[in-house]
C-alpha cells in the first residue's frame, strides 16, 4: 500500500472542489500555450529597465541594479486566476517594475492558481528576460491533493496517535480506537474541520511502519463508545483492511488558506532531522529539496524562473488547531509513536533540520535566489547565509506607530550583513486587517525609506491608483511622472543616523570600558570584565557561571542590568557593537537573540532586539519619549554562552536618517514629533527637488518644487527625493 498519485480526485469536505492539475498537465498546459500563439501583440516597453548582460540571476537589476529595486508581489497571481486577464494586459500591468513574485503551483490552494499560471510566469520571463521571476511557495506544508507522490508517510509531522481495538474491513468507515482524545474536530486555522489521520501497519519493534499507509479523514468522535468515524482511502491512498493493533496519527497541520470550500489542511513537513527515512534513505528534508529542483533546474517546469520565497517556512514547528497557530513542541518528530521528539537535550532538531534542507537546496540550486521568512524571531527562519529574508509588514504587520522601528531594522540589516551574492532581501509593505485599497502614503513613504537604508528591495500588497493602470507603480519606485526604473543608482556612502553625531551621554565610557562603567553591570551568576581581546581595542566580556539550565523548548536567557544613564528626557538612541559565542549543539550561523530595555524614571520603556553571532554587528535602539532622569538597561539574550560588548554610546535625539544615492537621497522620520534636516549643511551645493507625482496619488509631497535649504519632514514619515 504504497503512496499512489495524491493528484487523483478524492473525497473532500466540501464536493465543490477547484480544478486541480498535475505538473504534467501544468507542463502540457504550458507548452501548447506558447506554441498556440496564447500571447499576441508586444506590449509597450517604456517601463523596461536598462538590458543588462544577462547571466545568473544575480546579473538581474531587481538583485544588482540601482535602488529602488522593486517588485510586483502575488498580484501578479490574483490577476491571472481571480481577475482572469487575458495575457497582454496582465502583462502590461506588470512591466513598470523590476519582477513579479507569486503562486504558479497548487501547493496552499487551487482557488486562483490555474494552468494559466505557469504559462503567464513563463512567457512573461521570455519575453522580458531583464526581469525577476520568482516562486512564492508554502514552506511549512503542502495541500495533500498537490504532488505528494515524491514523499513516503513518514516525511509528513504528524501527533501522537493511538491504536485500533479491533480489525478494520476496507469498507468499515467506524473505527474503534484506544483513544479518541488524540484526535479533534477542530483541525485547522479556522477549527472547523476533522484531522487528516494517516493509518499504518506497526512494525515488529513496535514503532509504526510508515511504508504502509492509508489516509483517511476524521467526520466524527464518539468518545463514550470509543470510536471515530472517518473517510476511506483518500488522497491517493487506497482503503485496505487493517488488523487490530493498527496505528492511527492525526497529521500536523497547517491552514487552509483558501476559501473553506475550496482548500485542504495542509500537511506540515518533518524537518526534524530525526525524521524517519524513505527505502532510499531520504528524510523529508532531501525529497523536498530534490522536489523543488527539479523543477527548477534545466527541462523543469520553473527551469526559466530566478528564485523563490518560502512562506510561513519556520525554525519551530507551527500548527493550526483550535482557529489558532502554536508552536507543535509535541508533535511525534522521529515518528515513533509517541509524543516529543522534536526536542534533544533543549536542542530544536526541526529548526535544525530546516537549515539542512536550506543548504541542501542551496547547492542543488546554486544560481537560483532563495529566500525565507525572517520578520519573526521567535518562529521563523534563522537561515543567514543561506537565504534570504522577506520581512513581510514594517516594522511589522500590526506596527504602525513604528516603536519597533530599530528592531526591525536591526533584524533586516543582520540579514543583509550575513547574505551572500544568492540573497535577496526585501521588504513587503502591507499590514494585517488592511484592505488593498487602505492606502497611507507616510507609510508607504517611511517602508521604502527603510528598505533604501538597508540596501533591501521593496514590493507591496497595496494597489496604488495610477491613472491608466490597473496596478500603481507608486510613484516614488519609478521617479514620479518620469517613469523611470532604478532611478536613485547606486548608495554614494552608509546611511547617516543624524543622532549618532550629539554627545555621548556615557561619554566614552562603553568605548574606553573604564572601570566605572563596567561596575554598573550586574547580573545573577555573571561577571563582567574589561578585556583586550585579541587586539588593542577594549570591550566589555559578559560570563555566565550558574548551573546549566534543565533543557526546554523555551532557551535560556542569561539576564543583566546596567545602570544608570542620566537623561535629559525625550528620545534615546543606543548604538551597540556586539558578538556572542554560538549556541552549544546549533550551526555558528544561526545567531542568538538579545533583547535590550531602556526603563526610564517612571517605569516606561520598550524592549527591542537584534540578532547577534561571532562577527560584530552595529545594532540601533531607539527608545521615544523617555522621562527625564535615570534610564536603566536591561539585557536578556539568548543562551548561557559569553557575550561581548564592544562599543555601546548613548544619544539624546530623534534617529532621523538619511541614505544619498547617485540620482537622490532617501529620508526618514520614525519620531513621534517632526524633524527638521539642515540640507544646506549636508548637502552643500546639491539641488534636491521633490519627485512630480501623478495625480492620484500624493501630489501634495511629490509636487516637484525644490527643497531649499532645510526640510522638515513629519512625525512617522519619509521622502525619496531626486537631484535637480
Amino acid at each position: 500500500m504504497t503512496a499512489q498519485d495524491n493528484n487523483h480526485s478524492t473525497e473532500r469536505p466540501n464536493t465543490s472542489a477547484p480544478l486541480r492539475i498535475t505538473r504534467r498537465q501544468l507542463g502540457v498546459a504550458s507548452g501548447l500555450a506558447v506554441l498556440g500563439g496564447l500571447v499576441g501583440t508586444t506590449a509597450p516597453t517604456a517601463w523596461a529597465a536598462p538590458s543588462p548582460t544577462l547571466g545568473t540571476p544575480r546579473d538581474l537589476p531587481l538583485f544588482s541594479g540601482g535602488f529602488p529595486r522593486s517588485f510586483f508581489f502575488r498580484s501578479s497571481e490574483v490577476l491571472i486566476g481571480g481577475r482572469g486577464l487575458e495575457y497582454d494586459e496582465w502583462e502590461e500591468t506588470f512591466l513598470p517594475l523590476n519582477g513579479i513574485q507569486g503562486k504558479v503551483l497548487q501547493e496552499t490552494r487551487s482557488d486562483w492558481v490555474s494552468p494559466d499560471n505557469v504559462v503567464y510566469f513563463n512567457r512573461f520571463k521570455e519575453r522580458h528576460p531583464e526581469k525577476a521571476v520568482m516562486l512564492h511557495y508554502n514552506g511549512s506544508g503542502r495541500d495533500p491533493l498537490y504532488g505528494t507522490e515524491g514523499f513516503f508517510a513518514g516525511h509528513w509531522l504528524y501527533r501522537a496517535g493511538t491504536q485500533s481495538t479491533e480489525s478494520v474491513g476496507a469498507d468499515a468507515t467506524v473505527i474503534k480506537v484506544g483513544d479518541t482524545a488524540m484526535f479533534t474536530m477542530r483541525a485547522g486555522r479556522r477549527g472547523d474541520r476533522g484531522d487528516d489521520i494517516c493509518i499504518t501497519a506497526v512494525g515488529e519493534d513496535g514503532r509504526p511502519d510508515w511504508s504502509v499507509a492509508e489516509q483517511v479523514q476524521l467526520v466524527g468522535i464518539d468518545a463514550a463508545a470509543s470510536t471515530i468515524t472517518v473517510r476511506r482511502g483518500l488522497f491517493g491512498t487506497s482503503a485496505v483492511t487493517w488488523p487490530a493493533g493498527a496505528y492511527l496519527a492525526p497529521h500536523v497541520v497547517t491552514g487552509p488558506w483558501g476559501p473553506p470550500h475550496l482548500s485542504n489542511l495542509l500537511w506540515s513537513y518533518n524537518f526534524s532531522t530525526r525524521c524517519p527515512t524513505d527505502a532510499a534513505g531520504r528524510n523529508c528534508g532531501d525529497a523536498l529539496a530534490e522536489d523543488l529542483a527539479g523543477l527548477f533546474n534545466p527541462g523543469g517546469l520553473l527551469e526559466s524562473f530566478d528564485g523563490m520565497e518560502f512562506d510561513v517556512f519556520n525554525f519551530r514547528a507551527i500548527e493550526h488547531t483550535d482557529g489558532g497557530g502554536q508552536p507543535a513542541e509535541d508533535a511525534d518528530a522521529n515518528g515513533d509513536g509517541q509524543p516529543g521528539g522534536m526536542y534533544v537535550d533543549g536542542v530544536n532538531t526541526y529548526g535544525i533540520g530546516s537549515l539542512e534542507f536550506s543548504q541542501k537546496l542551496r547547492a542543488l540550486l546554486p544560481n537560483k535566489v532563495i529566500m525565507g521568512d525572517g520578520q519573526n524571531e521567535l518562529n521563523n527562519q534563522r537561515g543567514f547565509g543561506v537565504l534570504g529574508m522577506e520581512a513581510e509588514g514594517f516594522p511589522s504587520l500590526v506596527d504602525r506607530e513604528y516603536v519597533d522601528w530599530s528592531s526591525a531594522l536591526n533584524r533586516i540589516g543582520f540579514w543583509v550583513t550575513r547574505s551572500d551574492d544568492t540573497a535577496f532581501n526585501y521588504i513587503n509593505y502591507k499590514y494585517r486587517g488592511e484592505r488593498s485599497a487602505d492606502i497611507d502614503y507616510r507609510d508607504l513613504r517611511l517602508n521604502l525609506a527603510a528598505s533604501l537604508v538597508l540596501g533591501a528591495g521593496f514590493t507591496f500588497t497595496k494597489r496604488p491608483p495610477r491613472p491608466g493602470h490597473i496596478l500603481g507603480p507608486f510613484d516614488e519606485l519609478v521617479k514620479g511622472n518620469l517613469n523611470e526604473l532604478n532611478w536613485l543608482g547606486a548608495p554614494l556612502a552608509d546611511p547617516v543616523h543624524l543622532a549618532e553625531r550629539q554627545p555621548d551621554l556615557l561619554t566614552g565610557a562603553g568605548v574606553s570600558w573604564r572601570e566605572s562603567m563596567v561596575s554598573k553591570f550586574t547580573g545573577t551568576n555573571m561577571t563582567f570584565t574589561r578585556d583586550l581581546g585579541s587586539g588593542d581595542s577594549p570591550r566589555l566580556v559578559a560570563t555566565y557561571h550558574g548551573a546549566a539550565p534543565e533543557p526546554s523548548p523555551e532557551p535560556h536567557f542569561q539576564q543583566f542590568e546596567w545602570g544608570s544613564i542620566d537623561h535629559p528626557g525625550g528620545d534615546l538612541l543606543l548604538v551597540m557593537s556586539a558578538t556572542g559565542t554560538p549556541l552549544a549543539d546549533y550551526p555558528s550561523t544561526i545567531g542568538r537573540r538579545l533583547y535590550l530595555s531602556a526603563i526610564d524614571a517612571e517605569g516606561n520603556g520598550e524592549q527591542l532586539f537584534t540578532w547577534i553571532d561571532p562577527d560584530a554587528f552595529m545594532a540601533r535602539f531607539y527608545f521615544r519619549d523617555l522621562a527625564a532622569g535615570p534610564v536603566h538597561l536591561h539585557f536578556e539574550v539568548e543562551g548561557t554562552e559569553e557575550i561581548v560588548i564592544e562599543r555601546l554610546t548613548a544619544h539624546n535625539s530623534a534617529d532621523t536618517v538619511y541614505r544619498a544615492f547617485e540620482g537622490g537621497v532617501t529620508f526618514a522620520n520614525p519620531s513621534n514629533h517632526d524633524q527638521t534636516f539642515d540640507l544646506a549643511s549636508e548637502f552643500p551645493d546639491q539641488g534636491l527637488t521633490r519627485l512630480q507625482g501623478t495625480p492620484d496619488q500624493d501630489p501634495v509631497v511629490n509636487n516637484g518644487q525644490p527643497l531649499g535649504t532645510s526640510l522638515t519632514l513629519p512625525a512617522k514619515d519619509g521622502l525619496i527625493v531626486r537631484r535637480a
